[in-house]
C-alpha cells in the first residue's frame, strides 16, 4: 500500500513548523511511486528529508533524481561486510548490487555535498561481530556516518523458534567488547558512530566510550515526535509501528492538534514523565534521552 501524494500533503500541513521529516515504513521507500514528488515538496517548505532504503533500486537515474530532489539524508541498512551473511541476514539481496548503488550514490552527490549518507546496523548474536568491518566499510565506500542498533523482535517474529538466541543482551560481554572495536574504528577514521542498543538496566553495560552512551532517563519521542502510518494512523514511534495494536488516532479523519492534545495522548506522556512502566515500551532497546 503506498501512501497517496493527496494524503501526505493533507498531513504536512497540519504542521506548520515541522523541522524535519524522514519517509520510512514497513517497506522500501523507493517502491513509493510519489516518494520524490513528497520530497520535491518538503524541501520547498524548507523541511529538511531523510529516508532509509536497501538500496537495491538505486541505479544512475535513481540516484541523479534523488541528488536532484534536495534530499537532506540517505540512510542504507548494511548489516554485514561479509556477502554471505548479509545475504543470509536480507533475503532476496544481493551484496555486489548494494555496493555498485551505494558508489553510484556517492558519485552523484559529490558536488552538491549531500545527501548525507549513513550505514544502519541492525544487530543480532547472528552478526553483531560484523560491526567493526561494517564501520570499515563505510569510511572505504565514502558513507560518513554509521548508526547500529539492536534488532527489535516483536509480534510473530517473537514466536518464531528461528528469533531463539538473537537477544545480544544474551551475550553482554562479547557485545561490548565489539562495540568498543567499532568505536576505535571510527574515532580513527573520523567516522560518527551511535549505537542505539544500550537499554537502562540492561544486561549490556554503559561503561563506553561516551557517544555510546545510553542511560535512560526520558523517551523524547512521546514530546517532539510521532510516527504516521501509511493510512494515517498516528502511533508513539516506528519501533511499534502496528496501529492494530495501539493507536492515538487518525490525521486523515481527525486534526491532528486534537490527536495530540487528546486524552490518550496526554495519559501516554503523562506515565513517561511519572516513569510509570508501559507495557508497548517495555522491550524497546532505543536508549532514551
Amino acid at each position: 500500500m503506498d501512501l497517496l501524494f493527496s494524503d501526505f500533503v493533507k498531513i504536512v500541513e497540519q504542521f506548520p513548523y515541522l523541522k524535519r521529516i524522514h519517509l520510512q515504513g514497513i517497506g522500501e521507500p523507493l517502491l513509493c511511486r510519489d516518494l520524490l514528488q513528497m520530497v520535491h515538496y518538503c524541501t520547498g517548505r524548507g523541511i529538511a528529508v531523510g529516508t532509509t532504503t536497501n538500496a537495491m533500486l538505486i541505479d544512475e537515474s535513481v540516484a541523479r533524481q534523488l541528488v536532484a530532489s534536495g534530499i537532506d539524508s540517505v540512510t542504507v541498512s548494511f548489516d554485514s561486510s561479509s556477502p554471505s551473511t548479509f545475504e543470509r541476514i536480507r533475503r532476496g539481496s544481493c551484496f555486489d548490487t548494494i555496493r555498485r548503488s551505494v558508489q553510484t550514490l556517492v558519485e552523484h552527490r559529490r558536488e552538491p555535498g549531500k545527501p548525507r549518507l549513513s550505514f544502519l546496523f541492525t544487530g543480532t548474536t547472528e552478526n553483531i561481530h560484523d560491526l567493526p568491518d561494517v564501520v570499515t566499510t563505510a569510511h572505504e565506500w565514502g558513507i560518513g556516518h554509521v548508526f547500529a542498533q539492536e534488532a527489535l523482535i516483536f509480534g510473530e517474529d517473537a514466536l518464531d523458534q528461528r528469533m531463539t538466541g538473537l537477544k545480544l543482551s544474551e551475550n553482554p560481554e562479547s557485545t561490548r567488547t565489539v562495540l568498543r572495536e567499532a568505536a576505535r574504528r571510527a574515532t580513527e577514521y573520523g567516522i560518527p558512530f551511535e549505537w542505539f542498543g544500550l537499554r537502562n538496566g540492561g544486561a549490556i553495560g554503559t561503561d563506553i566510550p561516551p557517544y555510546l552512551h545510553g542511560d535512560v532517563r526520558l523517551c523524547r519521542n512521546a514530546f517532539r515526535s510521532c510516527y504516521i502510518t501509511v493510512d494515517g494512523y498516528v502511533v508513539p514511534c516506528s519501533c511499534y509501528p502496528d496501529p492494530e495494536k495501539f493507536n492515538f488516532g487518525n490525521i486523515l479523519k481527525e486534526n491532528f492538534s486534537e490527536i495530540w492534545n487528546g486524552e490518550k495522548y496526554v495519559a501516554f506522556r503523562r506515565a513517561k514523565l511519572s516513569g510509570q512502566a508501559i507495557p508497548l515500551c517495555s522491550e524497546c532497546t532505543v536508549p532514551k534521552l
